[in-house]
């Protein structure tokens, strides 16, 4: 389910506050906001913590599990800043404590750059970040196209994964999921073996439009999920 321009809603109407009791009678439950900017706070590299706190209050009204952030990649020539990356695991776990204190777990969500470079950059934020306040969503689809072991790193870092964006890819072009190059059925025994809990989330983006279908411009996405053991 898909709440639009839920960002209206966040100031305590009855509207907002009968929604949780709407999305429990269809039997749905509520992942989480994710928050992703074209611009970043310019020294954590996530949103800002006004943003943080004004989104965490409306998605605890809401009835979300979580808050979930993505941020700016930090690699610059082949190197992670060190400095700065301790400022982006900071505001992490500053946003951490403050979804903690609204009920609410943070969720950092990669892209691309933090898994370029053998993952400088994830790697760093997973030692760095406090696990007691920040979870990774894991986007395995971007990482796969950095070249990453993805069932490797699930692996190593399952504990505190929360949950899996998951696409499949066929000579750098998307593809449905199984009909690519993605390592599909080791992630499944990898997860088998760690006997995982978490939400795995089939997510196919569209850039072009099929002639003669509506639908399927760069906005366009379809994302499934598939809670496991919860």
């Amino acid at each position: 389910m898909v709440l639009r321009r839920a960002s209206g809603m966040f100031r305590g109407s009855l509207e907002m506050r009968q929604e949780p009791a709407k999305i429990e009678a269809v039997g749905l439950r509520f992942l989480g906001c994710h928050i992703f900017l074209d611009q970043y706070d310019s020294q954590t590299m996530v949103a800002p913590m006004d943003m943080v706190k004004t989104i965490a209050d409306g998605a605890a009204s809401l009835g979300a599990q979580r808050l979930i952030l993505s941020g700016g990649g930090l690699i610059r020539d082949g190197k992670v800043d060190q400095e700065a990356l301790k400022r982006k695991a900071e505001g992490l776990n500053a946003a951490g404590k403050y979804a903690k204190s609204k009920g609410l777990r943070l969720a950092y969500h990669n892209h691309g750059p933090e898994f370029e470079k053998g993952g400088l950059e994830i790697e760093g934020l997973y030692r760095l970040t406090d696990p007691g306040l920040v979870d990774f969503l894991t986007d395995c689809g971007w990482a796969f196209r950095t070249g990453t072991d993805v069932p490797g790193f699930f692996t190593r870092h399952h504990k505190r994964i929360i949950g899996m964006h998951l696409r499949d890819f066929k000579t750098g072009t998307q593809v449905p999921l199984g009909q690519g190059d993605f390592p599909l059925k080791e992630i499944a025994a990898a997860v088998n073996k760690a006997n995982w809990s978490g939400w795995v989330i089939n997510e196919e983006e569209r850039l072009r439009r099929k002639a003669g279908r509506e639908g399927g411009g760069a906005g366009s996405c379809i994302a499934q999920a598939k809670s496991f053991g919860r």
